[in-house]
């Protein structure tokens, strides 16, 4: 039976897709090179012809040793659980391929792949990855329904064994009882199986929208967003080889004027979400300083129903939202506890109800839960009046830290470039020449930075001893962000100018209707500098062209290509990854409206889709949505006549109760006979549904002379086909051809 001999294959083909589906997620390619190169070599040695499996004493030595790999694996990962049980899983997994395989060793690794995939999934968001998981699904069931007929098969060759005599060594062999259509019955099967599946899942999905028991989850796993508040809670100096940018998407953001239009920010967006102003000298890390317990304000609520002020603004009669734009977030990913704004954040509002904390001395806003936000909306100030930001730093001292950045090397070289843009050394005690001065003073050495220093994202040559600061600033003068804000907090401060790093995100993927996409890629540092009494003014020393061509490089075919998965990519994340209960909300109103008022909202979205992609992709877009939508219709196209093709040859020649491989021969084969009846049909020579092919052939003879040499040729050819079982070459191919073109044209009529 040609089912059971490919479950060995198709089960082969599981296993290999779980294992590069798992390594994909957790994006490690050199794993899955080892590993894959591993499993691949086990058809051959286990699977070959000369059958080397592993005795069992060896495996279970080896899954032993698994076991024990494990532990190191969990210290070295304590945080990573999917990827300690995945990577135990591909253990098991290779192991398993080398051993001689019964069922129970099959199912073995039918429940490993699915461990695999499961583990991939609390790991890996991407769009590949869902499309990795759709495949692996209905494979999986092909499998699955593959693996019954197979232990029943093997149930009933070892029940014969058992039944047969003792000493009795020619045990005959079990065929199984099947119908003509057998691998078209398990097709339909396999099909129907797949959209029931499709149908729960769908339903499940609707019904139990993402965050549903995740606070609960949150205190048996950690969280993910507290682990990796790294790139914005503090910035280490000490990674200095290589930084890997990924534009992999993070959130969505949608800016708002303060008339409530969309719009594009006028300028940099600059999202900001920490400030750090103390310098770890020895483990050379920006981090916050500790906020005086005096400054510290109660934790507040906040949820999705209007906005909440973040500060006390009653002094002013009311909130100073007039001036404000308004930052719509959409998570892709799981989003950083620090709320992100530009400037001023004013008021805050959040997807569901929750506390804040808002910290005056650094402007940051920082949400509490177990869970990280998946959106929030913050109303925000660029240029906020002295009252407003009076109001906002609410306790908060003005008085500066005695704790600053010092070294000799890096303050001689600040009271250079000083002295070089004709400053005084000393500056003013009082605001506003003080601020004026500290202005002047961090837009010297800005200028410095941008015009005399690279930026590069590899460090892997440099060799940096001690502090990277003053390395950077008068050895190897190259970085990355990181590095261009440090050398001008630490000069700010060296010579007594009040500064501190910003982290947060620079917002440059503009998508139009006031949308931004925003990406690992585009997490960023800059520096803020004191110029007033409550004023920080920002400054970007990386320079600015360089920063530019980064975040918006030249655009090729390649990354015409990339820009369109990117695309789809978040339109996954934003409608199905992060499909939460607000989401659920929207279809249920969708589906309690009329039918056609569901039609019209369809419309409206699928014309907005393709309005939006056609204005971040220009007329390239629009031609390759026309050429897909073509090539889309036309395969349409093909495939119905194909389909009705193969209809009416079964139809006409009664094909329905030959094997599948007899039936698949003779609809490649007999498709010139049936054209030959749509010839003659035309003519007005239809041939009766109760007389046989020759008894035809010879009623046109005495019908119609002139056709009925090529007419009994052809029935000739197709009784040879249908009836001789055999199969014709490619000679007779074209001779049939050749007389039904002679047919057609002796009776004047076109060929179908």
């Amino acid at each position: 039976m040609r089912l059971l001999r490919s479950f060995p294959v198709a089960a082969f083909a599981l296993v290999l897709l779980a294992i590069v589906s798992f390594c994909a997620a957790k994006n490690q390619v050199g794993f899955l090179l080892v590993t894959g190169a591993i499993a691949a070599a086990s058809w051959y040695v286990a699977e070959g012809p000369r059958g080397l499996a592993l005795p069992r004493w060896a495996s279970n030595l080896l899954i032993i040793l698994a076991s024990i790999a494990v532990v190191p694996d969990i210290i070295l990962h304590p945080t990573d659980a999917p990827g300690v049980l995945g990577r135990f899983a591909v253990y098991l997994c290779l192991i398993k391929l080398y051993e001689r395989k019964t069922c129970r060793d099959y199912a073995q690794l039918l429940w490993l792949t699915l461990v695999l995939v499961v583990a991939g999934a609390l790991s890996s968001r991407d769009l590949l990855f869902g499309v990795a998981v759709f495949f692996y699904t209905v494979l999986g069931v092909y499998v699955l329904l593959l693996y019954q007929i197979h232990a029943a098969q093997e149930r009933a060759v070892i029940a014969r064994r058992i039944e047969s005599p003792p000493g009795h060594r020619l045990v005959p062999s079990v065929r199984p009882v099947i119908g003509r259509d057998v691998t078209g019955q398990f097709a339909l099967t396999v099909l129907g199986a797949c959209l029931l599946g499709l149908a729960v899942s769908t339903l499940v999905f609707l019904s139990v929208p993402r965050g549903v028991g995740a606070g609960w989850l949150r205190r048996i796993l950690p969280d993910p967003a507290r682990e990796r508040g790294g790139v914005l809670g503090q910035v280490s100096l000490t990674t200095g080889s290589r930084i890997t940018e990924s534009r992999t998407p993070i959130f969505r953001v949608r800016v708002l004027s303060p008339s409530g239009e969309p719009v594009e920010y006028p300028g940099p967006l600059y999202l900001k979400a920490n400030a750090l102003d103390l310098y770890d000298s020895a483990q050379f890390t920006w981090l916050a300083s500790p906020q005086p317990v005096a400054e510290r304000n109660e934790p507040q609520t906040v949820g999705p129903a209007g906005f909440t002020p973040v500060a006390d603004f009653s002094r002013l009669g009311a909130v100073p939202l007039e001036s404000c734009y308004t930052l719509e977030f959409e998570s892709l990913a799981p989003l950083d506890f620090a709320v992100l704004s530009i400037v001023a954040p004013i008021a805050l509002s959040t997807d569901s109800d929750r506390a804040f904390t808002f910290n005056p001395r650094t402007g940051s806003i920082y949400l509490q839960g177990l869970t990280p936000p998946r959106g929030y909306r913050v109303k925000a100030d660029p240029r906020p009046s002295d009252a407003v930001l009076r109001a906002l730093n609410g306790r908060a001292s003005v008085a500066m830290r005695s704790t600053l950045y010092d070294d000799d090397r890096v303050r001689r070289e600040a009271e250079r470039l000083i002295r070089a843009a004709g400053l005084p050394l000393n500056a003013p005690v009082s605001y506003p020449e003080r601020g004026e001065h500290n202005r002047r003073v961090a837009r010297a050495f800005e200028e410095h930075l941008q015009r005399q220093f690279t930026y590069t994202l590899d460090l892997s040559d440099v060799d940096i001893e001690g502090d990277p600061i003053p390395s950077f600033l008068l050895d190897f003068r190259r970085g990355h962000c990181e590095y261009f804000a440090s050398a001008l907090v630490a000069m700010c401060q060296t010579v007594g100018v009040e500064a501190r790093i910003v982290t947060g995100y620079l917002g440059s993927d503009y998508e139009g209707n006031g949308w931004y996409t925003v990406r690992e890629s585009n997490a960023h540092a800059w520096a803020e500098v004191r110029t007033g009494p409550f004023a920080w003014t920002a400054f970007d020393p990386t320079p600015p062209q360089t920063l530019e061509r980064l975040l918006n490089p030249p655009s090729t075919m390649a990354d015409q290509v990339r820009n369109v998965y990117e695309f789809l990519e978040v339109g996954w994340l934003a409608n199905v990854v992060n499909f939460d209960a607000s989401a659920q909300s929207a279809v249920a109103d969708t589906m309690r409206l009329d039918a056609l008022e569901a039609i019209n909202r369809f419309t409206e979205q699928a014309v907005e889709w393709l309005r939006r992609f056609v204005s971040r992709f220009g007329f390239a877009g629009g031609l390759w949505i026309l050429a897909v939508s073509a090539a889309v219709f036309v395969a349409g196209l093909v495939a119905v006549k194909l389909v009705r093709r193969a209809r009416r040859l079964r139809r006409t020649l009664h094909l329905e109760h030959l094997k599948r491989s007899e039936y698949r021969r003779l609809l490649r084969q007999l498709g010139f006979y049936l054209d030959m009846l749509d010839v003659l049909r035309r003519a007005g020579l239809a041939k009766p549904a109760w007389q046989p092919p020759l008894a035809y052939a010879d009623a046109i003879q005495a019908r119609r002379p002139e056709v009925a040499d090529p007419v009994r040729s052809l029935t000739r050819v197709f009784y040879a086909a249908r009836y001789g079982g055999r199969t014709l070459t490619t000679d007779e191919s074209t001779l049939a051809r050749e007389a039904l073109t002679r047919l057609a044209q002796r009776l004047s009529v076109r060929l179908p």
